[in-house]
């Protein structure tokens, strides 16, 4: 069986949440509200057991009063 352990941080507009299992999985979350409508996040999973399992994504997000606009970058690799 595997266990998991976990923490969250929380401080104003900053969000870190990390989860490592004992297999050596580890999965990382930071959100930061920039102002209220725009926000950044940034997320990892490196994952040293499966290949092609350990990924880096980036995030902006823009919310208005009627419409979202979010981009994205994608890294499936950390190793590339």
């Amino acid at each position: 069986p595997s266990y998991s352990f976990g923490g969250v941080f929380v401080n104003g507009p900053h969000l870190l949440h990390g989860l490592m299992d004992t297999n050596g999985i580890f999965q990382g979350k930071y959100h930061y509200s920039i102002t209220k409508a725009l926000t950044g996040r940034f997320q990892a999973q490196v994952s040293p057991q499966v290949p092609g399992q350990s990924m880096v994504q980036a995030e902006v997000e823009w919310t208005g009063s009627d419409c979202t606009f979010n981009v994205k970058a994608i890294n499936p690799d950390l190793a590339e």
